[in-house]
């Protein structure tokens, strides 16, 4: 697999997991925003696990458990097979998502880092 970008149901997005804490007001923040405009930096994953984009998944799920219209959303998603992280290994991040002893808030940086630019979030059709 090379580094693949896709629109994934937000029903099978708010399935993944983290691995690093976050800071509850930057999600509110995120949710204002998405509220306002429907677009986002697509959510980097791997293997189930959020690699870049924790706040925004956190977000997002808000969003699908308390807006009725958000629950037929197509989110931008990127996965590449070719993470690599400072601060831990990827095998110890699959590990702690996977038994729920999440990282410190913005203790690890993961590459690739999703796409720098904003894309629309879109109706399941």
């Amino acid at each position: 697999m090379i580094d693949n970008f896709k629109y994934l149901p937000i029903s099978d997005v708010i399935k993944l997991l983290p691995h690093e804490e976050i800071n509850i007001s930057e999600v509110n923040e995120i949710v204002n925003k998405l509220m306002e405009k429907p677009i986002i930096k697509p959510i980097a994953y791997y293997k189930g696990v959020v690699m870049d984009g924790h706040h925004r998944l956190a977000a997002l799920k808000i969003l699908f458990n308390k807006k009725h219209k958000w629950k037929n959303k197509m989110i931008p998603m990127f996965t590449s097979n070719k993470f690599k992280v400072q601060g831990s290994s990827i095998k110890e991040l699959l590990e702690r998502a996977k038994n729920g002893k999440l990282m410190s808030y913005k203790t690890t940086y993961t590459t690739p880092r999703s796409p720098d630019r904003l894309m629309k979030i879109i109706d399941i059709k």
